[in-house]
């Protein structure tokens, strides 16, 4: 059996242009899931996801202090963001 591809997409941004990012997705009506705290790339920071267009998953984390002490909650875990991004 074939796998679907990639899981998701993501990018490592600043505190600003991911507060930014954040304020995009909410002026635009983005339905999103985050920021909730995980492990990435570089550490604990703070993840927030969406789908793009064409419904591949976006990640955009930042990682500085000032972040992870603003958005400090506990992560549903991967299905539950699914589920929520998906209106399921």
């Amino acid at each position: 059996e074939k796998g679907h591809g990639m899981d998701h997409l993501s990018f490592t941004l600043d505190a600003e242009s991911y507060e930014k990012l954040l304020g995009r997705l909410r002026e635009h009506g983005v339905r999103y899931a985050g920021p909730v705290p995980n492990r990435g790339a570089l550490g604990r920071g703070a993840a927030t996801y969406f789908y793009d267009p064409d419904m591949n998953m976006l990640e955009a984390k930042a990682y500085e202090p000032e972040i992870m002490a603003k958005y400090d909650v506990e992560d549903p875990g991967a299905t539950a963001r699914r589920k929520f991004l998906l209106g399921k």
